[in-house]
């Protein structure tokens, strides 16, 4: 019989190994698919199981006995079999999704990434690792696909609508919901984050993308201020000043050198 086979390059802060090595995770079932962000990594097995590497304590996970370098079941509320992963680059938390419908976030929530009414984006929180839970403000969804970035979710439901929490929601998602209106007679498929702007695939085919444009992400002509236009929509992506959303060597309005 064969296995599937999943390598690996490049070092972490909780693997300093540089070449490229086979992951060996010491679970009988397949490894699917392996995401990895600042301070751990997730494998999702051909069985729905999700497993984990890296800082234990980053996962809300407080006393651990993983040994370095080895993987360990991320242990879930209910077990649920889950069907989709995400990890932003460079990112502290992680959304899974479940064979139900149901989403789970664990890691840090810093700018209300996690969904929560209480806080908001622009209210900054004190970093605590959390446990994988339910998001609660989506129970009421079925939700199919997710996305993550440094700070931001975003989930498509069943019925193709978009959702995004955290700190680039200026001025296009329903302050309450977090549905992103402008997208609402749309059916959304797939949804990607990068660093400050989205990227939206709808079931005809059809690709939609918004956030700051600075290095011509958005696939479109090139916005001077950083900024993508649909129709005459004009969506900001929120710059946190602390983590240095736009390149540093852009230069402001007006003074181009």
């Amino acid at each position: 019989l064969t296995r599937k086979c999943l390598d690996v390059m490049g070092a972490t802060p909780f693997d300093f190994v540089y070449e490229k090595r086979t992951v060996v995770t010491g679970f009988d079932e397949d490894a699917l698919v392996m995401v990895s962000g600042k301070e751990f990594s997730l494998i999702r097995t051909v069985g729905g199981k999700v497993l984990y590497q890296g800082k234990a304590a980053s996962l809300g996970i407080k006393q651990s006995n993983q040994a370095q370098g080895k993987w360990a079941e991320l242990t879930i509320t209910k077990s649920p079999k889950i069907v989709h992963i995400t990890l932003g680059h460079d990112g502290l938390h992680a959304l899974m999704v479940a064979e139900d419908g149901s989403v789970y976030f664990v890691g840090t929530a810093r700018r209300g990434e996690d969904g929560d009414a209480s806080g908001g984006k622009n209210v900054r929180r004190q970093p605590k690792p959390s446990k994988p839970r339910k998001m609660s403000r989506l129970e009421s969804k079925f939700v199919t696909f997710a996305s993550c970035s440094s700070g931001t979710s975003a989930v498509v439901t069943r019925d193709g609508e978009l959702y995004m929490f955290g700190k680039d929601t200026n001025n296009h998602c329903d302050v309450t919901t977090g549905l992103v209106t402008d997208l609402k007679d749309v059916q959304v498929t797939q949804v990607c984050l990068g660093k400050a702007h989205v990227v939206v695939l709808t079931s005809k085919g059809h690709v939609f993308t918004f956030g700051i444009n600075n290095k011509g992400q958005c696939g479109r002509e090139f916005a001077t201020h950083g900024v993508s236009q649909r129709d005459g929509l004009n969506i900001t992506m929120a710059e946190d000043e602390d983590e240095n959303e736009v390149d540093d060597n852009l230069c402001p309005p007006g003074k181009h050198k």
